[in-house]
């Protein structure tokens, strides 16, 4: 089936308008049958790739995840160099009920990757029409973990156990990605319980954006998704820890408030 999807979109003259549907039984069959259509690399599937002849693909099935209603969109980032993606997700953002910024660990630690992820003016604007609640962080990759240079990036020993550098980890990038969404902003701006430490009143509850550091990899192992794939990284003792499940709570806690609040506000304003 794979070849001959390929083949029939490799030819430009059927390749445009034409609309394919695959059927897999399980996700790994369906993540092989994709590749040639979503993955840009060269070597994949023989040099069968027809990525860039493809407008969207459309994901179903019966993930628990989706099944508040939520629907994910995966959309490249802000700033692309083709002009047709820019304006696609600046389409998709423009049209979304919330937007999860995603970037690896290792860019993560860096603040400034706030500011590639969503611009000031982007954010600024955010902040203005009140819809801070309606956006979240995903750092990815979280098992990805240079012991020796993470520790010399935290100030930490460099005995420091694994387990412990990646918590560690967590705690930076979430404090630093939450201070950096706000740098630039004007204070007028700020929910009310987002001041500086200085002036917030003694055990008063802060707002901070929310920031997941996450490993799909370690989940997937942990939970028994992952067949004959090796062990986990063992820096997560639990499932909990590679805060996946954090996560999809979110997306699913904010799909079904949305899906409670369309019919009452179509109530009220009929």
């Amino acid at each position: 089936l794979i070849k001959q999807a390929g083949a029939q979109l490799a030819t430009l003259g059927t390749a445009f308008g034409a609309r394919l549907e695959l059927h897999a039984a399980d996700c790994a069959a369906l993540a092989r049958m994709l590749a040639p259509f979503a993955d840009s690399s060269d070597d994949t599937c023989g040099g069968q790739s027809v990525w860039p002849l493809i407008r969207s693909i459309k994901l179903a099935g019966p993930w628990p995840l989706l099944a508040s209603g939520a629907c994910l969109v995966d959309a490249p980032g802000l700033h692309d160099d083709n002009s047709a993606r820019d304006a696609a997700v600046r389409h998709y953002i423009e049209q979304a009920d919330g937007i999860l910024l995603v970037a690896p660990c290792r860019r993560a630690v860096n603040d400034k990757s706030i500011h590639d992820l969503m611009p000031l003016p982007l954010r600024a604007e955010v902040a203005e029409h009140g819809f801070l609640g309606d956006i979240a962080v995903i750092a990815t990759r979280a098992d990805d973990l240079s012991r020796a240079e993470l520790a010399h990036n935290l100030g930490l020993p460099e005995d420091t156990p694994a387990p412990v550098l990646a918590a560690k980890r967590r705690e930076y990038i979430q404090t630093t990605m939450s201070a950096a969404f706000f740098r630039g902003i004007s204070k007028q701006l700020w929910p009310v319980n987002r001041e500086d430490d200085a002036d917030s009143s003694a055990g008063a509850q802060r707002f901070d954006l929310p920031v997941f550091v996450v490993s799909a990899v370690d989940y997937t192992k942990l939970v028994g998704v992952r067949h004959n794939d090796g062990e986990s990284s063992g820096l997560f003792a639990s499932p909990e820890e590679t805060d996946v499940p954090a996560l999809a709570a979110l997306i699913q806690r904010r799909a079904l408030a949305r899906t409670h609040i369309a019919p009452a506000a179509t109530a009220n304003g009929g």
